[in-house]
């Protein structure tokens, strides 16, 4: 090996080396930075702790991709962007130290986003303490937060990244209140520890008069070092709506939506769906849209009219018109103008001549041949014509029945008899003749045979 390889060699070596325990290429985010296993900040209980889960796709518990709290038996508090654009029979509520190795794992029947904040509630398929008896909700505060809460160390936890490999799964975090706002409340983990990504939507906890632990807010956003500040979703702010929502929620569904697939249904250019177990009905002709599938998914819903839905770029025929279409819009070639009929086959639509009028019958087409004039007419004997030859071709069977000429594997016969067959006899004896011929001379040019 000459020198320059070998130093090439050692470069792509270390380039592709873990440095500082930096993360592999697809390894899952995990939780809290600089956390532990532990709550400190509020004590908890073993219970308690289980609340604490993660959100991940329905069937696929080890991919978890936010952070959710139990804080009724059914309901989990989360973060808006968490579920945005996600359907909710595509979401699972996960409990358990580890993603990995789940203790339980709940599907979420209906999924609440709060209209303006950054906040969304899920109300499970089934009662969570009854799935896992060990697990205990932590209620969520409805008192209205005070800014004597400012420099109070709270409890924040999640599954989020750790910026450690070999720390992984559910981690606490203490951090410090530096503000409330009407809708926020403000947190700063002074370089030390934090809320990190994968904690979106996870609880920040304290004890809040008499209650015992409850959670404060929903993590929303923050510093990207996972060691500053970060803004959670006061959850007494939106105490009515959770309410209202999870009321909702636990009446039974609309009878419709039990027969109604997920995805919605055009009846017409009526969209017929379910939100969230409620029956909705909208007439998307009268916003002057159509009701029809999203482009590249299943889902229905009310859309701008696709004026080249039934039609395509290699067009159909309709009224004898080409009908095709050319970058959104609709362009119309009229067969009649041209005096064309429009034809239509695997390839597309398109105008051609109209096919003869089968009206005529063969016997007509006969009469026209038996009294075309004959092309040497006029002509004596002295002329240019071989009057024997002239008999040759133009003495021909015509049958008596069809008025057609007589033909063998589409050859007209000739006088005297002689057919396609009995030519192909003669000129195969020619040739075997022949052959026999070449075949002596030139064996004769070959010398004598070797002998032994």
């Amino acid at each position: 090996m000459t020198k320059p390889t070998a130093i090439l060699i050692l470069l792509w070596t270390l380039a592709c080396t873990d440095v500082q325990g930096g993360l592999e290429i697809g390894q899952v985010k995990q939780s809290i930075r600089n956390g532990t296993r532990a709550p400190e900040a509020v004590e908890l209980t073993d219970g308690q702790i289980l609340a604490l889960g993660w959100l991940h796709p329905a069937g696929a518990a080890s991919r978890n991709f936010c952070t959710a709290t139990l804080v009724s038996p059914r309901i989990v508090a989360t973060a808006k962007h968490c579920v945005d654009e996600r359907d909710m029979s595509d979401i699972g509520f996960g409990m358990g130290l580890q993603p990995t190795n789940p203790r339980a794992s709940i599907r979420a029947e209906f999924i609440y986003s709060h209209p303006q904040l950054d906040a969304a509630i899920l109300i499970l398929s089934e009662d969570a303490t009854a799935r896992l008896p060990e697990v205990e909700p932590i209620p969520f505060n409805r008192i209205e937060l005070e800014n004597d809460l400012v420099d109070s160390p709270v409890q924040a936890g999640g599954y989020g990244e750790t910026y450690d490999r070999s720390r992984f799964g559910r981690y606490f975090a203490t951090v410090y209140v530096s503000g409330v706002s009407r809708t926020e409340v403000i947190v700063d983990g002074r370089g030390e520890q934090g809320i990190c990504f994968g904690d979106s939507g996870g609880p920040i906890i304290a004890n809040i008069g008499e209650s015992g632990p409850t959670v404060l807010g929903v993590e929303s956003w923050g510093d990207p070092s996972c060691l500053g500040v970060d803004h959670l979703v006061r959850l007494d702010a939106i105490a009515d709506w959770i309410d209202s929502v999870s009321e909702d929620a636990m009446r039974p569904p609309d009878p419709e939506c039990t027969v109604l697939p997920n995805q919605g249904l055009c009846d017409g250019d009526v969209l017929q769906r379910c939100d969230s177990g409620r029956y909705i009905e909208i007439d998307c002709d009268a916003q002057g849209l159509e009701c029809r599938p999203a482009d590249g998914s299943s889902r229905v819903g009310c859309f701008e009219i696709d004026v080249c839905a039934n039609v395509g770029s290699v067009g159909i025929c309709e009224d004898n018109k080409v009908i095709r279409c050319r970058f959104g819009d609709i362009l119309t070639d009229d067969c009649t103008d041209r005096d064309q009929v429009c034809r239509q086959d695997r390839g597309g639509a398109f105008c051609t001549a109209a096919e003869p009028d089968a009206s005529v019958s063969d016997t007509d087409e006969s009469d026209a041949i038996e009294t075309a004039p004959d092309p040497d007419g006029g002509l004596d004997d002295g002329g240019h014509s071989n009057p024997d030859e002239s008999d040759l071709y133009m003495e021909q069977d015509v049958s008596d029945s069809t008025g057609e000429k007589a033909v063998s594997g589409g050859c007209m016969s000739v006088p005297g008899g002689t057919t396609p067959s009995h030519v192909a006899v003669f000129i195969g004896l020619v040739f075997a003749t022949a052959l026999r011929k070449t075949s002596r001379k030139k064996n004769t040019t070959m010398g004598p045979l070797k002998t032994n």
